[in-house]
Order: C-alpha cells, then structure tokens, then sequence
C-alpha cells in the first residue's frame, strides 16, 4: 500500500507563518488609538459646521446609519430630501440634530454661486436648520428628551440663533422682521408677528440689525446673556428735535405650532415674537421657561459710534450748545418698580463717559433686575449754580411725570453718580443749605442785605437748595468740593475768552452780577457776563468752600470715591486736577480711593465699589437684594 503524499504549496511553511503574522498585524493596526494630546482630541470632539467647513460626529453617525456619507458629499439636496423622510420612522432625537446642522451646512458652503455668494435658496435651508433645531429641542414626541449636558445640546441652540438670523437677514445686512408665508426645501411656513411684547412701535423703526454680525470695541466686556432667539438692535428714524441715531435692544424668537410630520404635509404655522431684554429674559414653551438670549453691549456701543455723541463735551462747555438738548436720557422705558440711578457727567464732558461703567454694572443680574439708568446731559460751561438749579428742576419735573400720584416706591429711593462737577451737582440736589452759604460769605441774612424781590430772588436761586425729597443716596467721584488747583486766576481768564453762554444764561448772570452789587456781596461772587463753571470751582469761591462743609441732608446716604496719583501721604496727593483734601469731605457714609487719574469713572476698582454701594442701596430700600439664579 502506498503512502499518501501532501500536495506541494509552493510555498515552505516558514514563509507561511510569516504572512500570518504579516495579516495579524495588518488588522490590529486598523483599530486602536494614538496620542494625540487634549487640545487635539478636544478639537476633534467638538468639530462642527460652525468651526470648520464639515460637520459635527453626530451627524457623520447619522448618515453612516443610513450610508448616506457619499450621497451628502456628491448630491447634498437629494441627500437631505431622503434623510427628512426618515423622520416618520426614526424616533431618535439625533436625526433632528443632524438635519438641523445638515442643512445649515448646505446653506453656508453648498448653496453659493461661482463667485463664493450665497444663492437665494439658501435662506430657505436656513430657516429648515431652525425649524429643525427647535423640534430637536422642544420636540415631545421623540423617544427621549433632549440632554442639555450633551455637546450637541448647546450646538442645537446655536444652530437655532444662528440659522434663523441668517434665514431673516436680506443682502444688505438687515433683518426683515414681518408675518408672511416663507418657503422651505419640503413645503412652507406661515409666520405670524407679534410685537405686543416690545416697547416701540415697529413703524418707528428705519432698520433692524441682528447683533451676532457685530463686533464691539472700545468696552472692556460684552454682557451676553444665554438662551434662545436672535439679538437685535431696531434703529429708531432720526426726528428733527434729535438729529442723533437712537436704537432699543431685543430678541427675536420662533415659534413653531405642531411637530415636524407636519412638515410632510407640506404646510406650517409659527410665530415671529418679540422681547425687550430689560423687561423679558425667558419665554415659555410647553408650560416651560426658556431662556432668551440677549446682547446689551453691542446695543450700547452701536449707539455710541456716532461722532455726534463724542463732540458733545467740547460743544457743551465751549460754544455752550449741542446737537442734544439738556435732560435725561434714559437707556429704556421707565419701569416703576426699579430704583432710579442717575449718571452726572463733569466739566467739559458727556454721558459717553460713563458707557464703561454702565455696560459692567448693567451685567450683574440683581442691577439689571432692580434698577434702570438715567442720563443727565447738560452744558458743562455754566455756572454751577445755574447748572444745579436747572438739574434739580429736570429731576422733579422728569419724576412728577413718570409717577404723578406717588405710588411707587422705587422713584422715591433715587440714587445720584456724579462725577467731578457732576458730583456738585450731586450734592446741590442731596443738602439743605438755608441760608449758611450767605451768612458765610457776607456776614448777614438774606434780610439783612435789603435787596429787592428781583433780586432776593435771584439770590435764593443761587445760595440756598433744599434736598430734593426723592434722592436717597449719592456718590462723588472725584469731586473738588473745595475747588480745583487747576482752575487758577490765569486758566479761569484764559477759559472766560474761550466759552460761548447763551444769550439768556449771559442775561441772567448780567443781572445776577448787579445784584450782588447792589448787596455789596464780596468780590468773588459778582457775576460777569461770561462767568463760567470754573470760576466756580476756584479754590478761592467762597460759597464753594462754605458748601463743602454742609452735611447731606437727614436721610440721604453719601459715599465718596476719591482718585489719587502717586504714593505717599493721602493729603498731599491728587489725581491731576482734584486734590484729596478737596474731594475728602467727613460726612459720607464710606470713602474709598483709587489709585487713578481724574477720569476715574470707568477704573474697575472704582465700579466694583459702584456696585457693592448700590446692591447695599438695594438691601436697605427694598428690604434686601433678592436672589437671583442669572449667571453673572
């Protein structure tokens, strides 16, 4: 019997076991991992249609569910076309998230011309990523509800602000704002408007422009809340008693009735809604609140870029006249139930001055909450007297409207931020002078200087205030209480031949000056033609001395904040036109000292004692600051 032979390989068995461990090899090294660092495996994590042109992980997995990858990058219309009719099928809440990010994808890269412009159309995916994205995070019919620790989470909201942003923006930048039927990829949706929430009428607008386009500069914070809809800034028209440009901040969010299987109907119903950041900061969908997202810098600094607004200093003290009248400016619509805190400016100087201030304070969630910001403008060449008694006359007048019968509170517990000669004013509104300020200066009672009733009256106008009743707090900055080094005999000479009054401040100083003639008042007070608010902050006015001696009113709270220069003893420093000796008066509550120059207003040090003095404000007038769950 003959053996059995094996059938030759070709091959020896050494050269066998080799290609084994070849393949062995091969296949191990398809899966594994690789070190590639936290920033790289974090940029990887969280790639998306935002940041890169591709998209996030969750919507790769999408497509590789349904091997669609090819298909999105070959015939990305057609792709989205099918992937939308798994919706009836799949009730993951991932799908949503993909074809909300799927068709922002296409909107931003796919839909654009040869010249790299995006075409009509694509305003149309746009608003599909929104209607999407919604449904991703309101959608109750999904098998589970939407995880707001997930990555994908805030993209949805993102995808959301943004999207609807794009898809309500025309190609000259601005935001079209309206009820009408919108056409989508799959059908169309009909949008209904309601303003009701908003505090201007909307023909008043000329424009509206979403803030996410906005880059701001010159403020140290952008005060951004988190949440839902887009930002806006709506542009008031210019009148002609205001030749500046005026505009109010909102959020507009989308609503959208039904689930998205209505979309396979072809047919749509939502709504376009608008809020004022100030009085709205959550929406309710399904009997739950939701945050509204909000931009309060971008509305401030779009405001402030205007020429206008930065002359005014120069204007007001030099040629006595601006493109804006004297008053208050308030930076939105009174609300009764908030606390009143009132901005002086100094001498040749404008509410401008204080953006950095109120753009900080104004992100801390409690002040926001609790208190509304007014702005005084006024032309810094008067006279302080003058200025004083026209600022007071403003405040009751401005408070009798807004509150006729008293019945709030709030307008009663006002609080006054005046800086440098602002801080003058200030003070002028918070003390009960009487008479001292006379007897001090002339040595006699109104009665005994035997004036006429002219002229008794223009004296009182000048020399004697009684605290405003409403004024419950004040805080100086840098205020020359006893006068500035700056203002010497040779500067106040040199700025009475620059300084424009208007002819009736010129009148009434004229018979002021006669006046004080008549009572044989020291030389100091008599009044010229062109006397001006630096005569009355010579370290040599009398008046000025013997009104930094009189305490505040009973009952009005006062702090001062005193900037310095330099190191060594306090009364022997100054910040380059206020001397500490001059700013530091003993009868405040609280002094603190920044090390600074005169314009000390926007120092963050000097606006986190702002802030800690107004929350103590607020504890002590409405029986302590409510808690409030806000981010700061």
């Amino acid at each position: 019997m003959k053996e059995k032979r094996r059938p030759k390989l070709g091959v020896s068995a050494g050269s066998l076991f080799m290609v084994l461990i070849l393949l062995i090899a091969g296949c191990g090294g398809a899966i594994g991992t690789r070190d590639v660092g936290f920033r790289k495996a974090y940029e990887q994590i969280n790639s998306n249609a935002f940041l890169d042109e591709t998209y996030s992980t969750t919507s790769k997995n999408v497509l590789q569910r349904y091997n669609m990858g090819q298909l999105f990058k070959e015939k990305p219309l057609k792709c989205l076309n099918e992937l939308h009719g798994k919706i009836k099928t799949d009730n993951r809440r991932d799908l949503l998230f993909a074809l909300a990010e799927l068709n922002y994808f296409t909107a931003k890269y796919t839909l654009r011309d040869l010249d790299d412009s995006p075409l009509p159309e694509n305003r149309e995916y746009y608003l599909n990523a929104a209607i999407y994205a919604y449904f991703y995070l309101f959608n109750e019919t999904r098998n589970k509800p939407a995880n707001p620790y997930n990555r994908r989470y805030r993209l949805a909201c993102d995808l959301y602000n943004i999207s609807l942003a794009e898809a309500m923006t025309d190609n000259k930048g601005a935001l079209i704002v309206k009820s009408g039927i919108r056409k989508l990829p799959f059908g169309k949706i009909d949008l209904t408007l309601d303003a009701k929430n908003f505090p201007v009428e909307m023909d008043r607008f000329e424009r509206i422009v979403a803030a996410d386009r906005l880059d701001i500069y010159g403020l140290s914070k952008r005060n951004r809340d988190a949440g839902l809809g887009v930002v806006f800034i709506a542009v008031v028209k210019k009148t002609a008693d205001l030749p500046i440009k005026r505009s109010s901040p909102g959020t507009l969010f989308m609503r959208i009735d039904g689930d998205i299987t209505d979309l396979e109907k072809g047919y749509m119903e939502g709504e376009l809604a608008l809020f004022a950041p100030f009085d709205r900061t959550h929406v309710m969908v399904h009997g739950k609140p939701v945050p509204l997202e909000s931009d309060l810098s971008a509305q401030l600094a779009y405001n402030l870029n205007q020429p206008e607004f930065w002359k005014l200093d120069i204007t007001g003290f030099f040629m006595g006249r601006s493109p804006i009248p004297t008053g208050l400016y308030f930076t939105k619509p009174f609300n009764p139930k908030q606390i009143p805190v009132v901005f002086v400016h100094g001498t040749a100087s404008s509410p401008v001055w204080w953006a950095e201030m109120a753009n900080t304070l104004y992100s801390d969630p409690i002040l926001r909450k609790r208190c509304q910001f007014w702005f005084y403008f006024y032309d810094s060449g008067k006279t302080i007297g003058l200025s004083a008694h026209q600022f007071r006359d403003t405040l009751t007048q401005r408070v009798a409207e807004l509150d006729p019968q008293g019945r709030n509170r709030a307008p009663k517990s006002m609080v006054i931020i005046g800086h440098s000669q602002g801080g003058l004013l200030t003070k002028l509104a918070a003390t009960d002078t009487g008479e001292k300020i006379i007897k001090d200066v002339t040595g006699k009672s109104l009665k005994e200087l035997h004036l006429t009733p002219e002229q008794q009256r223009l004296i009182v106008d000048r020399a004697i205030f009684t605290a405003l009743p409403f004024v419950k707090r004040v805080i100086f900055i840098s205020t020359p209480h006893r006068g500035s080094f700056l203002a010497s005999d040779i500067v106040r000479n040199l700025v009475r031949r620059l300084v424009f009054l208007p002819v009736d401040i010129v009148k009434q100083t004229v018979l002021l000056g006669k006046a004080m003639a008549t009572a044989k008042l020291p030389e100091e007070w008599r009044s010229e033609e062109n006397r001006t608010s630096i005569d009355s902050m010579s370290p040599k006015n009398p008046s000025l001395l013997s009104l930094a001696e009189i305490p505040l009113a009973p009952g009005v709270k006062g702090h001062s904040i005193i900037s310095v220069q330099g190191e060594g003893d306090l009364t022997e420093l100054n910040d380059g036109v206020v001397e500490y000796k001059s700013a530091h008066v003993g009868y405040v509550d609280s002094e603190f000292v920044v090390k600074s120059g005169h314009s000390c207003q926007g120092h963050p040090l000097t606006i986190e004692e702002v802030r800690r003095i107004l929350l103590l404000h607020l504890d002590s007038e409405q029986g302590g600051v409510q808690k409030v769950s806000d981010d700061q």
